[in-house]
């Protein structure tokens, strides 16, 4: 099975899943970093891209370096591929998640999620020794990895 194939298994399993408090984030990516499933992501845009965001799509100001002045920043959860387990939720040291029933943000949050994927990443703007350019850069990620391939002779050595 190559890699990736999970963006086509839309299982919607969650009877809950975390939405962002825009107020009340640090933009830690500590909720990126813990989840199991790549089911929430932060994100940098620029105002242009901004212009056909749906309503609900918030963002503030990226904090911290002055290289990144200029870009907007999100944490999207995708309702699609959250398990429900709450880990980001539990993990976020300022309560900028918080979990709600699936049927009453699955529209919302499914269309800000569609936006979002069509975003370019921003990796690049990150050492890519970092958490960071990992975190930014998950879609080229996923589009670059290739199917892993065992050399059996090789293998049956180590034995």
């Amino acid at each position: 099975m190559p890699p990736g194939t999970t963006a086509i298994e839309q299982r919607t399993i969650a009877s809950a899943v975390p939405t962002w408090d825009s107020a009340k984030c640090t933009q830690c990516n500590i909720c990126a970093f813990v989840c199991p499933h790549a089911a929430i992501r932060p994100v940098l845009a620029t105002p242009d891209e901004l212009n056909s965001a749906p309503g609900a799509f918030n963002t503030l100001p990226i904090k911290g370096s002055k290289d990144l002045a200029g870009y907007q920043y999100r944490v999207q959860v995708s309702p699609h591929d959250c398990t429900g387990c709450e880990l980001c939720v539990h993990v976020c040291p300022d309560d900028a998640l918080k979990s709600q029933p699936i049927t009453d943000i699955l529209t919302t949050e499914a269309a800000n999620w569609e936006f979002m994927k069509t975003i370019p990443n921003r990796g690049e703007l990150f050492d890519k020794n970092t958490v960071s350019c990992c975190l930014f850069n998950i879609h080229s990620t996923l589009q670059q990895t290739s199917p892993l391939t065992l050399n059996v002779s090789t293998t049956a050595h180590a034995f």
